[in-house]
């Protein structure tokens, strides 16, 4: 599992965030523990516009099997619980 942080321009990248940090870690620990500590996590700091590019990096270097992303809430096509509840063609769209 990766967490991206989102460091602004105007710090260094290596800035300490405290409160990104510890929700970032706490999202790894809330997976380690649904996983039953099968998952491996860490967390990396990156500029704006970066976190996708840094992603796929990370997947290709681990020869991922699949890239799952959440969606912020209220996001334009983040499907309902309705739509989250029914069965999904491999395309994503309720069948």
């Amino acid at each position: 599992m990766l967490v991206t942080i989102t460091v602004p321009a105007s710090a260094p990248i290596d800035a300490a965030m405290p409160e990104a940090e510890a929700k970032a870690q706490a999202a790894i620990d809330s997976a380690r523990l649904s996983g039953k500590r099968r998952v491996s996590g860490h967390v990396e700091k990156v500029r704006a516009g970066e976190a996708g590019r840094r992603i796929v990096l990370e997947a290709r270097e681990i020869k991922a099997a699949a890239v799952v992303m959440a969606l912020p809430r209220g996001a334009p096509g983040r499907p309902s619980l309705a739509e989250r509840s029914r069965p999904c063609s491999s395309s994503g769209r309720a069948e």
